[in-house]
């Protein structure tokens, strides 16, 4: 049985490898990573080569995560493979897009593959009575109204967001402990991710955003999920680690003064005077873990480690109107993450949305209102202290 995975997995993978886009052009003596947007999927095939080509490339890349799906359904009824390996097999495909062997493992963005899996998804749970099938049209007509509202006045990328958004809610609400619903969701959680960094790394390459050696640091801010999340299963030790952490992160904070060149890329200019936002942040695990309700303290640090990384993407993007010192789209991103998080708190632990979507307009409003006191503290505690308030209350 391990072999037959292995052969799926592998086979999968190759599917998802084979770039039309690139071979087509490669045909015509064309280097497709080095023309136009420098990528081989369709929207660069139709800049480079023409529509034809474009809609040959964007069919194959669309389809191949669903023949994929089938193939292992249909191998389902001879060998009885496990249902968690067939609903996620098709990322092998995406894999196998986005890190070609044969290119040195650079491809493609793997989006239209990313919309082919979703929408198979889609259509299995609808085929389930998983899924009311006017619902789905409802939030589909809706996408592709807000999508090509958002292209004309923005960009593609994000009518992506708009469309990925929508229909994140829409799996939100009819949630099921089904594995469909579970590989959905964490499919589009992934297409999120993927079209938000892609977005800001192109215009960081193209220098239409200004470089800052200290940028890493938000890219790596997803990591610190493993503190919400270990605290919902293992919280006495994950309270331990953010202590020792706290204590490592001090002992740096005295490097600072002493061993510039190693921490130049560590901390940004006005951190290099005084106390980091690294102290801040262990300080509001710790405090959030020890003093409030698990759900309570999980729920405020998952906004302030997502929310504010997206509202830091859009907001350098897309970032011309500004709130004080805080960009419109930034804050709208920030505030429009949380209510994400706020359903997926209702849906997976029961928060009333009466409760969680207040906390999430205060958590915007204070991140938008410029204070002494840092973010990384300021807003988890904000949060903590209104839910802890009205629980009592109410």
């Amino acid at each position: 049985m391990v072999l037959i995975y292995l052969i799926l997995a592998l086979f999968a993978y190759l599917m998802g490898s084979f770039l039309p886009g690139y071979f087509i052009a490669k045909l015509k003596g064309i280097n497709i990573f080095k023309k136009g947007y420098k990528l081989p999927g369709a929207s660069n095939v139709k800049k480079v080569l023409g529509t034809k080509y474009a809609i040959i490339v964007g069919a194959y890349d669309f389809f191949k995560p669903i023949f994929v799906f089938l193939i292992s359904i249909l191998i389902d009824k001879y060998v009885n493979i496990n249902d968690w390996f067939i609903f996620f097999l098709p990322f092998f495909v995406i894999v196998g897009h986005m890190f070609p062997f044969y290119l040195k493992f650079k491809g493609g963005h793997g989006l239209a593959s990313c919309f082919g899996f979703m929408f198979v998804l889609y259509f299995y749970l609808m085929l389930k009575s998983f899924l009311n099938v006017y619902l789905f049209l409802t939030f589909l007509s809706l996408s592709l109204i807000l999508f090509f509202i958002l292209k004309k006045k923005f960009s593609t990328q994000i009518g992506c967001l708009a469309v990925i958004y929508l229909f994140l809610i829409l799996t939100l609400i009819t949630f099921k402990k089904e594995i469909p619903y579970i590989v959905l969701f964490i499919l589009e959680i992934f297409i999120i991710f993927n079209v938000a960094f892609f977005d800001f790394f192109e215009k960081l390459n193209k220098k239409k955003i200004k470089k800052d050696k200290t940028v890493w640091r938000k890219f790596l801010r997803p990591l610190a999920s493993i503190f919400p999340v270990g605290f919902l299963f293992f919280p006495s030790y994950t309270l331990i680690l953010a202590i020792i952490l706290l204590f490592c992160f001090s002992i740096m904070e005295i490097l600072k003064y002493t061993r510039k060149k190693f921490t130049k890329y560590i901390y940004r200019k006005k951190e290099k005077r005084q106390v980091s936002s690294y102290i801040y942040f262990f300080i509001s695990v710790i405090v959030c873990f020890y003093f409030f309700d698990k759900i309570i303290s999980t729920f405020a640090l998952f906004i302030l480690i997502f929310s504010d990384l997206f509202a830091f993407i859009l907001g350098t993007i897309y970032g011309k109107k500004k709130i004080g010192e805080k960009s419109v789209f930034g804050s709208i991103s920030f505030f429009l993450t949380s209510f994400l998080i706020s359903l997926a708190y209702y849906k997976f632990f029961n928060l009333s949305l009466l409760y969680s979507i207040p906390a999430t307009f205060i958590s915007t409003v204070i991140e938008i209102i410029p204070t002494k006191i840092d973010d990384n503290l300021s807003i988890p505690l904000s949060v903590c202290i209104f839910l802890s308030i009205i629980k009592k209350f109410f």
